[in-house]
């Protein structure tokens, strides 16, 4: 068993308060555990729970037992911090397999366990062997496609609805791989996220895209002043140097700070909003414009939300591209964007038809394949070139 965002949690609240989690979970671990059970720390927040079990019905009834125990919220220096806990079951026949074999499986089935939207306990089985390889090359090749030119940063335009203008861009992380061809980023963030790697590629994106954006703005300049959204982690959010980062790279490229809309995603949000509050604040504080991402794919409450300091909201495209059963939820949703003084950003546009609704609902940006596909910058620069105005020949 783990503990999701462990490192976020580490990192917000202080190593002393992630030292007081370990052992309080430790605490949970024991009390959940069957009779004549083996639990451990194996080091980090990963836990271990062995034991004997009737048939397979029955220890994956331990198992998740194990992990709703765990996932309970916990107080931690004065607040409630909830807790995502994964888990990874191996079953065995006794004596038939040796721990080390067991340990190493069970693990196998925790990495399954992980993957985003993945139940929270995955049961191994012998294919998750070839899957955790091929995760294990993934990394590898992550681990430097940096440093070799193979992160590069694509665009997609966000309409303002009002004139159906260009208002930003969403700056989009690629992966060139040599074998793979281009990966999406939901393709290889969340390996990022689990190895670290998320910080460097991160960081990468954003100062690709504050250095495209004030080219482009310079090659036309436009009011109000064209934004860029740029994907951040909840693990860069968090970041102490964060916040120096993203002004360092704003002074550098001549950016200010509100043209500059740092995306992170709702679950995240509210699911740590004593976390999400404090570090989104020290960016607010600084200028920077702040957008949830997914908005009412997740579990918003509006007590929770109002007091989280976004200035825009992005709604998930299910809502717009679910027909008429979701688009009345997704009028409701704008409404409730805009009674909290937040722009709202409906993605999923894929129709003139789509268009038209979104205004009539009062929806100030959209975003989709029929406002723009995401391009590489070279053909993005092509369409800021076609923008702005005749230039003199000393110019």
């Amino acid at each position: 068993l783990d503990i999701a965002r462990f490192r976020t949690i580490n990192e917000s609240l202080g190593h002393a308060a992630g030292d007081e989690l370990l052992a309080r979970l430790a605490e949970r671990l024991r009390a959940a555990a069957p009779e004549g059970a083996l639990a451990a720390r194996l080091g980090g927040d990963v836990f271990s729970l062995a034991w004997l079990a009737a048939d397979a019905d029955a220890a994956a009834e331990t198992a998740k037992f194990a992990i709703d125990t765990l996932a309970v919220p916990i107080e931690l220096k004065g607040r409630a911090t909830a807790l995502g806990v994964r888990g990874g079951l191996v079953l065995a026949v006794h004596g038939e397999r040796d721990a080390a074999g067991l340990l190493a499986d069970a693990e196998t089935a925790l990495a399954e366990a992980r993957r985003p939207g993945a139940p929270a306990l995955a049961i191994f089985a012998p294919a998750l062997r070839e899957a955790r390889a091929e995760r294990a090359g993934l990394e590898h090749d992550l681990a430097g496609a940096v440093a070799r030119g193979e992160i590069v940063v694509h665009y997609q335009p966000i309409l303002s609805l009002a004139g159906r203008r260009l208002a930003g861009l969403e700056a989009l992380a690629r992966w060139n791989h040599p074998q793979r061809g281009l990966l999406n980023a939901e393709a290889f963030a969340p390996l990022a996220e689990d190895s670290g790697l998320i910080d460097g590629i991160g960081r990468f994106v954003l100062e690709t895209a504050l250095k495209d954006a004030a080219r482009w703005r310079r090659m036309a300049p436009s009011e109000p002043p064209l934004f860029v959204n740029v994907n951040v982690s909840a693990r860069q959010i968090v970041d102490q140097g964060f916040l120096h980062a993203c002004e360092r790279l704003a002074l550098d490229h001549g950016v200010v700070p509100a043209e500059v809309r740092l995306e992170v995603t709702e679950t995240w949000a509210i699911e740590d909003a004593g976390a999400a509050a404090a570090a989104l604040q020290r960016l607010r504080r600084a200028g920077f414009g702040l957008v949830m991402d997914d908005f009412g794919a997740g579990h918003s409450t509006l007590s929770r939300l109002a007091h989280l300091p976004f200035d825009a909201v992005k709604i998930d495209a299910s809502f717009l591209i679910g027909g008429p059963a979701t688009r009345g939820v997704l009028s409701g949703l704008i409404r409730l964007a805009h009674d909290l003084g937040l722009d709202a950003t409906a993605e999923g546009v894929e129709s003139d038809e789509d268009l038209a609704f979104l205004e009539a609902a009062g929806c100030p940006y959209a975003q989709g394949f029929h406002c723009g596909r995401p391009a590489d910058a070279a053909a993005t620069q092509r369409l800021f070139a076609a923008l702005a105005e005749p230039v003199s020949a000393e110019e």
